[in-house]
């Protein structure tokens, strides 16, 4: 019985013994693993400050310089900001209709940019206080919604961080009356003087409150007090880059001259003097209203009286009813 059970001990004892050196193999290896890592992060503390630019710090906390590279490229920001973000933002020289944008990634995450730039009315109105306090800051004038992809975005971001510097203080809506004639400006508007390169008159989408204007459109904002909002900074920025969607493509190749921007700016900072209680966006006004009904219903009175006397003489009746006189012997039937 004992031989019998030999054989089934001896492979017991040869079993243990695989397990045992498996376990111990695996104790060498994470031996090694273990040893490994105190070695590196013990020589981590005696690297350079920042050999040839790296910092080990900087790269796990995300600023290492392949991080610089996928928050944008400065040279691609600033073709960006050239063209669709000067016209109301400037780095570094204060405000002017937005914020001045030096220093913008301090003072909001990138996160925050991200959802502000691409569509500010939607992101104030989901209830964000710095949102809101931007807006309320600035006239309670909204940002136009930008087609900028996230990278551009980071361009963009990148570019201003490359100028460096905080915001200017000072700047603002600058009120001084500008040069150029508000006459010549107000047919450039109406559009009975065409602008030289062919480009749209203001009056196809906006309104204005103004003696020497007969109407306008309602597609965007009343322009009645867009002086005060702006100054005539924002106004030449805006006419020379249009940053708004629509307009960009009214003026694409049609640009509007310097001179033509300078008789706009003093038509509309005319304006903004006259409607020192006119209501901002209320399209042509009630004024206008009043003038069309007005207007209307003594154009129809004049209309009617002036019928009446070219057709004075006209036949009162049809022949028939005449026939119908003489048959019954009618003898003084008037001709």
């Amino acid at each position: 019985m004992r031989v019998s059970r030999l054989p089934q001990m001896l492979n017991f004892g040869g079993h243990c013994c695989l397990k045992m050196r498996g376990f111990f193999s695996m104790m060498r290896y994470s031996s090694v693993v273990v040893f490994a890592a105190g070695v590196l992060a013990w020589s981590a503390g005696f690297l350079p400050a920042s050999p040839r630019g790296f910092n080990l710090n900087s790269t796990l906390s995300g600023n290492s310089v392949l991080g610089s590279l996928k928050q944008g490229d400065p040279a691609e920001g600033k073709k960006i900001f050239t063209t669709v973000c000067f016209a109301c933002h400037t780095v570094g020289k204060g405000k002017l209709v937005g914020p001045d944008l030096a220093g913008v990634t301090k003072r909001r995450s990138r996160e925050w940019l991200h959802k502000f730039i691409p569509n500010s009315t939607k992101f104030i109105a989901s209830g964000d206080k710095d949102a809101k306090a931007v807006f309320e800051e600035f006239n309670k004038m909204v940002m136009p919604p930008q087609a900028l992809s996230a990278a551009k975005i980071d361009s963009v971001l990148a570019y201003i961080d490359s100028v460096g510097g905080d915001a200017a203080a000072g700047g603002g809506v600058d009120m001084s009356k500008p040069e150029g004639d508000p006459k010549l400006g107000a047919q450039y508007f109406q559009g009975t003087r065409r602008l030289r390169n062919g480009g749209p008159s203001c009056i196809s989408c906006h309104g204005m409150d103004h003696p020497e204007v007969t109407g306008g459109g309602t597609m965007a904002v009343d322009l009645t007090k867009v002086f005060g909002r702006m100054g005539a900074a924002g106004i030449k920025g805006i006419l020379s880059a249009p940053p708004f969607p629509l307009m960009k493509k009214a003026y694409d190749g049609r640009p509007i001259e310097a001179d033509e921007i300078a008789a706009l700016q003093a038509f509309f900072y005319d304006a903004n003097q006259r409607a020192s209680e006119a209501k901002a966006g209320v399209g042509m006004g009630w004024k206008y209203g009043l003038f069309l009904l007005f207007g209307g219903l003594g154009g129809l009175i004049v209309l009617l009286l002036l019928f009446g006397a070219l057709w004075k003489d006209r036949k009162s009746g049809p022949v028939n009813q005449r026939i119908f006189e003489r048959q019954l012997g009618a003898a003084d039937v008037k001709d």
